[in-house]
């Protein structure tokens, strides 16, 4: 119940072995949107720029456009990127926003049967045609 401890101890473990961070982070709303507004600031203080990964980024999905834009300019500022698994039944993270903003973003799996769907299979090429399903894309761009 402390996310300052756990993200401080995060970046500490991190910086005292030259380690990247992937924190996955499923907290919802606002309390999702703090957790990695604390992050993005601990990641500039440390220096870790281009070193921390968020997976899944739930809290980004019920939040208002305005605090997704912020929250997605902060995370570009220090070269935080996400990682979305697009799940099933989940917030949906705005990803073409973060991606209008600069935030690099990548698909994955959290294993080879993805925990978060009864569906999971491994295959990426799913992973994209999921992701263009849910936000109307229907060409390469």
């Amino acid at each position: 119940n402390d996310i300052e401890k756990s993200l401080h101890t995060i970046m500490d473990i991190a910086v005292e072995f030259n380690a990247d961070v992937d924190i996955h982070l499923h907290d919802a709303n606002n309390l999702g949107t703090f957790t990695m507004k604390r992050l993005a600031s601990l990641t500039e203080e440390a220096g870790w720029q281009g070193r921390v990964t968020i997976s899944h980024a739930l809290g980004l999905g019920g939040v208002t456009d305005k605090e997704a834009e912020e929250v997605a300019e902060r995370l570009a500022n220090v070269n935080i990127d996400i990682t979305s698994t697009v799940p099933i039944g989940k917030q949906v993270i705005p990803i073409p926003l973060l991606d209008k903003k600069g935030v690099k973003v990548s698909l994955g799996n959290d294993s080879i049967t993805d925990h978060w769907s009864p569906f999971g299979t491994g295959d990426m090429l799913q992973k994209a045609n999921r992701l263009a399903e849910r936000f109307g894309w229907s060409d390469e761009r």
